[in-house]
């Protein structure tokens, strides 16, 4: 069972991305190593069913079923009221116990609409970010810790959708540079484990979970890689 919780005593998110852009009637929370997002509603450009649904009944199918993509997602606890009278979403806090979390929010996939999105919202999510059909994925957001200037480097929306595709190896290096030098045995750990989430999304019957977007994000890590590995 989730412990109570009151609103009053959770601290907003600082979020990377879109969600910390916005103005959000309620924004995400954040509190004692669980993360509650608020349960979104029916979107406004189509679709039957409630967003919130959705998205807790594909952690529910993923981690009841054993599949291997459980352990690179954060774990779901389930659907919880707080005393606001809002129900969220609980999930894992992945940022729990560091004192300088580093974030890259990506938004995966070459649309960011579903099939039931209306012509109207259809334009609205593909005028975005163009680019985004192409190369498979966007940026929205990122926070980077350098330890050896002490500085906390954070991107702009409008960066991440100025963009272009030949400016994706740069910008994925900048989420890597401590700084001083771009850490590449980072690289490689992280290309392991991208890797391993496409290789995951092909041997299951999970064709709708962005597997392109991964195998995308993985060769543009390798050219990041090439471009200024140590000899």
């Amino acid at each position: 069972m989730l412990p109570a919780v009151s609103v009053a005593a959770v601290k907003k998110l600082e979020a990377v991305g879109g969600h910390s852009k916005k103005d959000l009637t309620k924004p995400i929370l954040q509190h004692n190593g669980f993360i509650y997002k608020p349960f979104q509603g029916v979107s406004s450009g189509g679709g039957q069913r409630m967003r919130g649904e959705l998205e807790a009944e594909f952690y529910i199918k993923v981690q009841s079923s054993g599949h291997p993509l459980g352990v690179l997602l954060p774990r779901f606890y389930g659907v919880q009221e707080l005393d606001d009278g809002e129900k969220y979403l609980v999930l894992e806090d992945l940022t729990a116990g560091f004192t300088e979390a580093c974030v890259l929010d990506l938004k995966m996939g070459r649309r960011s609409y579903d099939e039931n999105a209306s012509p109207e919202k259809v334009e609205k999510e593909r005028a975005k970010y163009p680019p985004q059909e192409v190369v498979g994925f966007r940026f929205c957001g990122m926070r980077v810790f350098q330890p050896a200037t002490r500085r906390v480097v954070e991107s702009s929306r409008e960066w991440c959708l100025s963009l272009q595709p030949n400016q994706i190896p740069d910008a994925l290096e900048r989420f890597f540079f401590d700084g001083r030098a771009v850490r590449h045995d980072l690289v490689r750990s992280v290309l392991a484990q991208v890797g391993a989430v496409a290789k995951c999304l092909e041997e299951r019957d999970m064709a709708h979970v962005r597997r392109v977007a991964a195998h995308r994000v993985r060769r543009r890590l390798c050219v990041a890689q090439r471009r200024r590995s140590p000899d």
